[in-house]
């Protein structure tokens, strides 16, 4: 399976977990709000001056298209509107990165984010790779990725970042 049927999978499994949303490849129109995005969701929002803040979601995305440059990159729409994105990498060493996932703070709770997980998922699932993914210690979310079957990967205790796998699920 090529990463363009992993993409196609993701978008019909997307649709199926959350009939409500929409999927659009991620393009330079996007750029406001996947900036916009980045602020309303950095931990750093209120602390740093938005010159700051807009040069950070600058070097984010430089650094996610240098390391990544193949990944899949999807906008969520909801309603015509932009509410979150997500970034996958199919053929990262073997497993299926999770490289970004975000959902706007007004629309989180909601379930689209768990949708997303979902749907990332079932293609890891299906093409039978290890899912993996980096999130910080403190962020609620990695309650979220345990429920899922994310496990630590060799947990420092210094490390501000979790690195987590989750094995590929074959059955029903």
């Amino acid at each position: 399976m090529t990463n363009d049927d992993a993409e196609r999978m993701f978008d019909r499994s997307l649709v199926r977990h959350a009939p409500g949303l929409q999927v659009a490849v991620e393009n330079e129109a996007h750029r406001p709000f996947l900036d916009a995005l980045f602020i309303a969701c950095s931990p750093m929002r209120g602390v740093l001056p938005d010159p700051m803040m807009q040069q950070q979601a600058a070097l984010r995305e430089t650094a996610y298209r240098t390391d990544h440059p193949v990944a899949m990159r999807r906008v969520v729409v909801a309603k015509g509107a932009p509410i979150g994105r997500i970034i996958v990498d199919w053929g990262f060493d073997g497993a299926a990165l999770l490289v970004d996932i975000a959902v706007a703070p007004e629309r989180q709770g909601a379930g689209m984010g768990t949708a997303l997980l979902h749907a990332y998922l079932d293609v890891a699932d299906r093409r039978g790779q290890p899912a993996m993914l980096h999130v910080m210690r403190d962020n609620p979310a990695l309650r979220l990725y345990a429920r899922l079957g994310f496990a630590p990967v060799e947990p420092q205790d210094f490390a501000p970042h979790l690195a987590m796998i989750r094995a590929p699920h074959t059955g029903g």
